[in-house]
């Protein structure tokens, strides 16, 4: 890694980017569709003729199924470090329902005509304000359902949800969608629900050749599927995706949301009368988050078998 001036040079992402394409089978017209970028801007990256700003490189691995985080491959200036230091930021304050911070930097970037510049910047704002509606009870599902249409239609201007398995999806674009799948399973539409978290999954299968990119998106997908199944009342098919899904997190070593899942499958093994298989797990599951001090959700987990299912768990 070099330092010079105002920017960290590591190494040019066009060969990568190039590489990574042919790999996968994509033209350049089709990447530079799904990104939103200009065709001749791809091929200009590709061969060295344009430098992309990091923002523009991490959306490009990310269409084409790689996490940037891993990659070291652009050109990264002391702007664009400080406008993801604010991103982080936000989300951070938005993981704990630090609903005016969140919305004060949210404001302070929308004010920034540099950094609306870039279309997956434009993105994050939409997905950050649908966020803030949500956690901060003013948001309709009608209202934060448009913002999210929105803000996918930036990188996917003809986005329809049946052809999601078929999108190449930036990290922006699963959230979105995710969000969208949780909105419908609120306003009881679980039908709906149901269809998008298996369609965003399927584009998963199809699309995502990175392990670590897996490891972090994959898991919280299997989760909430699993979750509509259960709830919609399709406990054998719930099983056989938290299965899938207790799979992936041990192969990747994201294991974040594997208690999720554990307990997921442990509900729905209840569901079926598999009582014993179902107290079993969900004491294991109990255990785990109390080791890694996830006191919330382990409270949630011994209430539930305490009442639904008339057993206890020790401390």
């Amino acid at each position: 890694m070099l330092y010079g001036g105002d920017f960290l040079i590591i190494y040019e992402a066009g060969p990568f980017i190039k590489w990574a394409r042919k790999q996968r089978g994509v033209s350049q017209d089709e990447l530079a569709e799904s990104a939103g970028v200009a065709r001749v801007s791809i091929s200009r990256i590709e061969s060295g003729k344009q430098t992309p700003a990091k923002q523009t490189v991490d959306l490009l691995l990310q269409k084409l199924g790689y996490n940037p985080a891993n990659l070291g491959i652009y050109l990264v200036s002391k702007e664009e470090l400080e406008y993801q230091e604010a991103i982080d930021k936000i989300n951070e304050h938005l993981s704990y329902e630090r609903v005016a911070e969140a919305q004060e930097l949210i404001e302070s970037l929308a004010a920034n005509e540099k950094f609306l510049n870039t279309s997956l910047n434009r993105q994050f704002l939409l997905l950050a304000r649908a966020l803030l509606a949500r956690k901060d009870g003013e948001g309709g599902a009608e209202e934060t359902l448009g913002m999210l249409v929105e803000a996918i239609k930036i990188n996917i201007p003809n986005f329809c949800e049946q052809k999601i398995p078929t999108y190449f999806l930036s990290r922006y674009d699963l959230k979105i969608i995710n969000m969208m799948g949780i909105i419908y399973s609120e306003e009881d539409n679980l039908d709906k629900a149901i269809k998008i978290m298996a369609a965003l999954k399927e584009n998963f299968d199809r699309n995502s050749s990175d392990k670590d990119h897996q490891g972090k998106h994959l898991p919280l997908i299997i989760t909430n599927l699993a979750k509509y199944l259960g709830m919609a009342g399709r406990h054998e098919e719930a099983l056989e995706i938290c299965d899938e899904g207790i799979e992936i997190c041990r192969n990747t070593g994201f294991l974040f949301h594997l208690p999720s899942i554990a307990a997921g499958k442990a509900f729905n093994l209840h569901k079926l009368g598999r009582e014993a298989e179902s107290l079993e797990l969900f004491d294991q599951v109990y255990k785990s988050l109390i080791l890694h001090g996830r006191k919330g959700l382990a409270k949630e987990v011994k209430d539930y078998v305490q009442k639904e299912l008339g057993g206890f768990i020790p401390d």
